[in-house]
C-alpha cells in the first residue's frame, strides 16, 4: 500500500467533554423520534467541522489501482506474488484492563446494548490469519491454475490459556480454500470451493455486508467493456446442533435446510469521478427442520422450523479518490436484503427471522490524508432489521492520526453508536500512541499501541468496565498491537 495512515488539525476534534455535557441532561427522555434527531444533529455538526478544511482541492497521491478503502489493520505481506508460491499474514494480540486492573476477557465490551456491531479500535480480540497459495505461470499463452489457502486463528486470551483450544472456544478456522483454473490471454478463469470476498468491508468496524463468502463455484473476471463480471453459485447448509452423538435413529428425525445462492457482482463500472459495483444475489432456503441443544452437549432440547421461502439482496457501492476535495478515498454503500436473503449473507439464517423480513444497511467511509504529518478516517453507518426487538442502528467513528516522528503519531478515535427504538446509547473516545518501527507505514508493518478508552452510555461491558456498579461512566486502557508479515 502507498497511503500511510494520517490525521485531522486539533482545532477541528470534537471536544468530548463538553458533548457529554450536552448529551447527559436528555438521556433520560424516551421519545425516539427526538433521540434519532440528536444523532443526525452531532454527525452534521461533525461533518460540516470536517468540510470547513476542505477549502483546496489536492491531487490524489493513492495507488490508482486501489479498489477500496483502506483496511484499518495491517495488510498480509505477499512474499512471492503470481508465478509461484504465495504467503502473507497478519496478526493482532492485545492486553486489555477495566479500572479494576483485572484482565478484560473477550470482545464486544464497548459495543451498545442491544446494538446489531461496534467500533472495533481497542475493542477486538487477538488474532491472526495466514494465506498460503501457489499458481502456475501465466508468460505463455497457455492454462494456469492456482489452490489457495486462508487459515485463520482465534488466540486465546492470555489468562484464558490455551487449553481453552479444547473445549473449541477457539480454534482455527477456514475462511478460504478454492481452486482455480484461467487462460493467460483472457481475463476470466473458473474457480471451485470456499471463496473470501465479495463483499462491503465497513473497516473501522470489521464488519461485512452483503456477504458472500461461501462454498460454491463460478466464473470470475469476464470483462464488459471497462467493467467485469463474476458469476458464482453458493450453497450453505445448516446440520444444526450435534445430535449425531445421541443415536443416528434419532438424527434422521430431522431435515437439515440448505440456502443456494445465485450471485451476479459488476465491478468497475465507470460514473462520473469514481466507480461502481452492484452485487445481484437471488436466493432460495431449502426449508426443514433442525434440532436444538441449548447447551452444545449434543441432547435435543427441542426442535426450530426453518420455512422454505425465497429472497435476495441487491447492493451498490461507489468508490472514487479523494474526499469532497481533499486528498484521499471514499466509499458509499446502500443494500437491500429481504425474505432469505434479508441478512444479506450466503449462509443459511431463516431461523432468526421470517420469509417476509427485510432489511437496509447504508452508510460511508473515508481516508483523508491532509498533509505528510496528519490524516484521519471516518465511518457513517445506518441498519434496519424489521424482524429486531431494536430494528433501527446508526453508528459513527471518526478517528485523526498526528504523525509526530517517521515511526510514532499519536491516534485518536470517538464513536457514536445508538440503538434507536429502546433508547440505548453510547459515547466513546480513546487515545492511543502509536509507535510505527517501520518507516511508519501502518498498512503493512509492526504497529503498538498503549491506549486508553473512556466512554459513557449503555454498553455491553457494564460494570465490567464502569468506574464504579451501575455507573453510566466506563473506562478501559491497556496495550495492543498488529503486525503483517
Amino acid at each position: 500500500m502507498t497511503v500511510r495512515e494520517k490525521a485531522l488539525p486539533l482545532f477541528l476534534v470534537p471536544k468530548f467533554g463538553g458533548f457529554c455535557n450536552i448529551v447527559s441532561p436528555l438521556w433520560g427522555r424516551n421519545s425516539q423520534t427526538h433521540l434519532l434527531c440528536r444523532c443526525l444533529l452531532i454527525i452534521i455538526l461533525i461533518s460540516a467541522a470536517l468540510m470547513l478544511g476542505a477549502e483546496e482541492s489536492l491531487n490524489s497521491r493513492t495507488d490508482s489501482a486501489h479498489t477500496g478503502i483502506i483496511p484499518d489493520e495491517p495488510r498480509e505481506l505477499i512474499l512471492f506474488d503470481y508465478n509461484g508460491f504465495i504467503f502473507g499474514a497478519y496478526m493482532r494480540v492485545g492486553l486489555h484492563r477495566n479500572i479494576y486492573a483485572n484482565m478484560m476477557e473477550g470482545v464486544g465490551w464497548w459495543n451498545v446494548e442491544n446494538g446489531y456491531n461496534g467500533m472495533r479500535f481497542m475493542n477486538e480480540g487477538n488474532y491472526s490469519e495466514w494465506l498460503l497459495a501457489y499458481e502456475s505461470p501465466r508468460d505463455d499463452p497457455s492454462w494456469w491454475g492456482g489452490a489457495y489457502l486462508r487459515i485463520a486463528f482465534d488466540i486465546p486470551e492470555f489468562t484464558a490459556g490455551w487449553s481453552s483450544i479444547s473445549n473449541l472456544v477457539y480454534g482455527v478456522i477456514i475462511p478460504e480454500a478454492f481452486f482455480r483454473l484461467g487462460y493467460s490471454d483472457y481475463s476470466w478463469n473458473f474457480r471451485i470451493g470456499r471463496r473470501y470476498n465479495n463483499k462491503v468491508a465497513v473497516n473501522m468496524m470489521d464488519y461485512y455486508i452483503a456477504n458472500l463468502d461461501g462454498n460454491g463455484f463460478g466464473m470470475e473476471g469476464i470483462s464488459i467493456g471497462a467493467a467485469s463480471l463474476d458469476i458464482n453459485w453458493l450453497y450453505s447448509y445448516n446440520n444444526g446442533d450435534p445430535i449425531g452423538s445421541i443415536n443416528d435413529k434419532l438424527a434422521d428425525l430431522f431435515t437439515y435446510p440448505g440456502k443456494n445462492t445465485l450471485a451476479f457482482v459488476i465491478r468497475g463500472l465507470p460514473a462520473g469521478p469514481g466507480k461502481f459495483t452492484f452485487i445481484i444475489a437471488p436466493s432460495f432456503q431449502s426449508g426443514g427442520t433442525v434440532a436444538i441443544s441449548e447447551d452444545g452437549n449434543g441432547v435435543v432440547d427441542g426442535t426450530a422450523t426453518y420455512p422454505y421461502g425465497g429472497g435476495g439482496f441487491l447492493t451498490a457501492k461507489y468508490y472514487l479518490h479523494g474526499f469532497f476535495g481533499l486528498d484521499g478515498e471514499t466509499e458509499f454503500y446502500a443494500s437491500g436484503g429481504f425474505g432469505s436473503g434479508a441478512n444479506q449473507l450466503a449462509d443459511t439464517d431463516l431461523g432468526n427471522y421470517g420469509t417476509s423480513d427485510f432489511s437496509v444497511f447504508t452508510g460511508f467511509q473515508g481516508f483523508v490524508l491532509v498533509n505528510e504529518t496528519v490524516s484521519w478516517r471516518a465511518t457513517l453507518h445506518y441498519e434496519h432489521r424489521s424482524w429486531e426487538t431494536d430494528k433501527n442502528f446508526l453508528s459513527f467513528g471518526f478517528r485523526p492520526l498526528f504523525r509526530l516522528a517517521p515511526i510514532f503519531g499519536i491516534q485518536l478515535e470517538y464513536d457514536l453508536e445508538a440503538a434507536i427504538n429502546t433508547g440505548k446509547m453510547g459515547n466513546r473516545i480513546t487515545l492511543a500512541p502509536t509507535f510505527l518501527p517501520k518507516n511508519g507505514d501502518t498498512t503493512s508493518s509492526l504497529q503498538i499501541m498503549p491506549y486508553i478508552t473512556y466512554g459513557y452510555g449503555d454498553f455491553q461491558g457494564g460494570d465490567g468496565i464502569a468506574v464504579s456498579k451501575g455507573s453510566k461512566h466506563k473506562l478501559t486502557w491497556g496495550v495492543f498491537g498488529n503486525v503483517g508479515f
